[in-house]
């Protein structure tokens, strides 16, 4: 109310239960490990998932802790927004370089 205007609105909400085992759209796919040792991919988007590499040393490093974990996994997957829309060929192993060098100017992931 502003003096003699008065305004009134309604939103219809959807509450995350009643969203329970509906198809997802959208968002970020769950991320899936993959048991490569000797590979040297740290992750890939396979159709519409996302692999990680749980042998590669890299992410050795950083899943000491949930902390470490989780933000390593937050720069593999910025790594592939970029390659997915943006990405020329050879973009991929220079943000595979990027990556690396993220993990090891982690605090806690220097050996």
């Amino acid at each position: 109310r502003a003096g003699s205007l008065a305004a009134e609105a309604a939103a219809e909400i959807e509450t995350s239960l009643e969203l329970l085992g509906r198809e997802k759209v959208g968002g970020i796919p769950e991320p899936r490990p993959v048991n490569a040792p000797g590979e040297s991919w740290r992750s890939r988007l396979v159709g519409e998932g996302w692999e990680y590499n749980e042998s590669h040393p890299d992410y050795r490093l950083a899943a000491d802790t949930d902390a470490g974990r989780l933000r390593y996994l937050i720069h593999l997957f910025a790594k592939e927004v970029v390659l997915r829309n943006f990405g020329r060929p050879g973009d991929g192993e220079l943000l595979e370089r990027l990556v690396q060098v993220l993990t090891h100017l982690t605090p806690g992931n220097r050996r």
